[in-house]
């Protein structure tokens, strides 16, 4: 008894030392998976020690990483204390609170809250922490549930550069006054509809903003946000705004003078408005402008003449005008003009033939009267790369058989008339490597004419009858890689012909009725990247044809009969090769 008491000492030492040693023999190997977890992130995501760190939590942690994995930060081993975070990107706000425990926010630069396809997130109470980001540069919010209250929060966020507001449809705007504390702000998207006179005021208080968009479209198509002339009257000092915040802006002649407190003024959209063509000789003061639409103007001959003296125009869209042949040699002054839309004006078909445009790359006429020769002028073009001609009038015998361009074309033909000689003739012009005929009415046996473009690599068939007779022809186009049958009648007999199209990269089969037997033709098309097969009538079973693809980096399957759970299965299969990494996020968007 007493030599066990003498030794119950020992033993209980030898019992603490035991425990500890166990303890750091656990926490050591803790530490040892954690550092193999990060290191294989880190070989997944390329990222280095000791350089800023750039995490996403959409995505969850990284595939084969076995938790504990911090994918924000690090703790241990050593040699990755040194990160620092710059971007983080959530729809998640408790995951904020664990970013906040790893990270010292004050190094954030960009910051994405929410996501489109996701239920609105973030309201006014879960971001008052946002005051508390010294560094942030540009901050974006998508389909968060804001309202006025968060606006002065941001504006505590001088360094911002950036900023955008995406689906916050509660954000109603009457505070955007708060932000004019935000003097470093360059670029600012409002998403929504708001009161112009707040956003108007806004930004002339900014005056170093460049960019102010609206319905995330840099040319404010559709918008419902209009300038009026009252908004335009207290403009009284110079702002850079590159882009206005409108399409077809509510303005009259009495604001074109306004415009010259604009120096920067890239892009300026009058289309209905109620400005006349007297007016327009002011714009020849904005020594920047490049980008031009006049749609809808009383504009004449002698307006082109003188928007020919605008130094910088380099794109011009003038539809539904007074202009006449007269007027389109005036355009043929603008010095830099390298894309023009001419549609619906007094212009004759005679007036094309003489076009001398040295620098001209687009053009684009709808409801124009065409002449071979005028044809002929535009295939002459030097520089000349794509053509848009819209319900034209393609009947005239023989109306391309002199569009001969010496070098590469794209040419668009959108709701015509096909017949098998006109068909031919397009087949025969030489360089012409895209081809689009939307919506075309084509007569039987017209398609298979256009097997002979030898140089064609890209058709755009969609809203067309197409046959498998026409098929078998194409099918034997060398070149062809990008085919377009969107909603063409397509049946599963329709992609035998197809399977054969072994060079085919991108194929788009939205909108026809193809099942899983049809899937299986497409199997064979081992150099495709793009599939684009939504609206069919594909289930799982196809999802094994899909896979023999090997070359497949983007798919789009939305409305289909494909199950949540044959998705995943596509996307666990596709995302694990290194050639097929966009593939993970487009799968995943489909399955939320």
């Amino acid at each position: 008894m007493r030599q066990f008491l003498t030794r119950k000492p020992v033993l209980l030492l030898l019992a603490v030392l035991l425990v500890l040693l166990m303890v750091w023999g656990v926490r050591g190997y803790s530490h040892w998976r954690e550092a193999e977890a990060l290191r294989v992130a880190r070989d997944k995501f390329e990222l280095q020690p000791g350089i800023a760190v750039r995490t996403d939590f959409r995505g969850g942690l990284p595939e084969g990483i076995e938790k504990p994995f911090r994918p924000l930060g690090w703790s241990s081993p050593r040699e990755f204390q040194d990160e620092v975070l710059v971007y983080l990107s959530t729809f998640r706000p408790e995951l904020i609170t664990e970013a906040r425990e790893l990270y010292s926010f004050e190094t954030l630069e960009e910051l994405v809250l929410g996501e489109t396809t996701r239920p609105p997130s973030f309201s006014d109470a879960e971001l008052t922490w946002l005051g508390d980001l010294p560094n942030l540069k540009k901050l974006t919010f998508f389909n968060c549930q804001l309202t006025d209250k968060t606006l002065p929060v941001i504006a505590q966020l001088t360094s911002l550069t950036e900023l955008k507001f995406q689906g916050c449809s509660d954000l109603q705007g009457e505070q955007l006054t708060e932000l004019a504390s935000l003097t470093n702000l360059k670029k600012l998207d409002l998403g929504q509809h708001h009161d112009p006179s707040n956003v108007w005021k806004l930004a002339c208080d900014l005056p170093q903003l460049e960019l102010l968009l609206f319905d995330g479209s840099s040319h404010y198509s559709g918008s419902d946000f209009y300038l009026t002339d009252e908004h335009l009257a207290d403009l009284e000092h110079d702002l850079n705004l590159n882009y206005l915040p409108a399409a077809g802006l509510k303005i009259s002649d009495k604001s074109i003078p306004k415009l010259n407190h604009l120096p920067l003024l890239l892009s300026l959209d009058l289309t209905n408005s109620k400005v006349t063509a007297d007016s327009l000789k002011s714009l020849t003061n904005l020594r920047e402008l490049q980008h031009l639409r006049i749609s809808g103007l009383p504009v004449t001959d002698d307006s082109l003449a003188m928007l020919a003296h605008t130094p910088e125009l380099n794109s011009l869209f003038a539809g539904e005008t007074l202009i006449t042949d007269e007027g389109l040699k005036q355009i043929q002054h603008c010095p830099r003009l390298r894309s023009l839309g001419i549609g619906r004006t007094r212009c004759t078909g005679e007036g094309f033939a003489d076009l001398q445009m040295s620098l001209l790359s687009s053009l684009h006429l709808y409801e124009c009267p065409v002449t071979s020769a005028g044809m002929q002028a535009i295939g002459n073009l030097p520089q000349i790369e794509s053509v848009s001609l819209n319900r034209i009038d393609t009947t005239p015998k023989g109306l391309f058989e002199n569009f001969r361009p010496d070098h590469a074309v794209q040419l668009q033909l959108t709701g015509i008339e096909l017949s098998p000689e006109t068909a031919a003739s397009l087949a025969g012009i030489p360089y012409l490597v895209s081809l689009g005929l939307f919506g075309a009415s084509a007569e039987d046996g017209s398609i298979a004419k256009l097997a002979a473009a030898r140089d064609l690599t890209t058709l755009n068939l969609g809203q067309v009858h197409v046959t498998v007779s026409d098929l078998e022809s194409i099918a034997g186009m060398p070149k062809l890689t990008h085919l377009n049958l969107n909603n063409s009648e397509l049946e599963d007999a329709h992609l035998e012909p197809i399977s054969r199209m072994t060079g085919m990269k991108e194929l788009s089969i939205n909108g026809n009725p193809i099942t899983d037997a049809g899937a299986k033709h497409l199997a064979s098309l081992k150099n495709l990247t793009v599939l684009n097969a939504i609206n069919t009538k594909l289930s799982d079973a196809a999802i094994e044809s899909l896979l023999q693809m090997t070359s497949l980096q983007q798919v789009s399957l939305q409305e289909t009969e494909i199950t949540d759970s044959g998705l995943k299965k596509l996307k666990d299969a596709l995302s694990n090769a290194p050639s097929r990494r966009d593939i993970e996020e487009e799968l995943r968007q489909q399955l939320r």
